[in-house]
């Protein structure tokens, strides 16, 4: 069975034309619609691996959403800065799912992931982190996974200095 139908749904991505197509990059690509009506080129492999789904128009409504909610992702258009929290949050993000990201290959690119319910709800995060390992104790110290090897994960994190998080290195093993 073709999975890529036409009407099919990824995301906000409905399929529009069932005929496969080849990008730019010569990659398996189909036609899609966003629910905002915006349609284009994407590639097969960002839609069946949710690493595509919405042209953009629901990033910018969740940001702002998700900035009414918590407040913590700030507003440059007022010189407000994000939270320490939403930064760590959103780096954490980038590292583990955005090869041109720069340290991609030391996390994402090696197979350490986000824990799903936290990667889609900053508040949940937020919520685990100040309930289990608290307020960061000062501003030496940073989020560090007790098991390198291991994800972003309940149990897996603690505030950590700079000295302890050398000593907690692939190299050090």
């Amino acid at each position: 069975m073709n999975k890529f139908n036409y009407g099919t749904k990824f995301g906000h991505w409905t399929i529009v034309n069932s005929n496969k197509q080849m990008d730019k990059h010569r990659q398996s690509s189909r036609v899609c619609r966003c629910v905002c009506g915006t349609i284009k080129l994407v590639r097969e492999w960002y839609l069946v691996n949710n690493k595509s789904t919405h042209c953009g128009c629901k990033a910018e409504e969740l940001g702002r959403l998700y900035g009414r909610i918590h407040g913590d992702a700030g507003n440059p258009n007022k010189g407000i800065k994000p939270s320490y929290l939403y930064n760590l949050w959103s780096g954490i993000i980038q590292r583990t799912t955005n090869p041109n990201e720069l340290h991609y290959a030391d996390y994402g690119g090696r197979g350490i992931i986000f824990y799903l319910p936290w990667r889609q709800d900053y508040t949940k995060f937020k919520s685990w982190i100040l309930q289990n390992i608290g307020e960061r104790p000062s501003f030496e110290m940073s989020l560090d996974r007790i098991n390198n090897n291991g994800n972003y994960e309940p149990g897996n994190l603690r505030w950590a200095t700079q000295k302890e998080q050398c000593n907690n290195r692939r190299n050090n093993a």
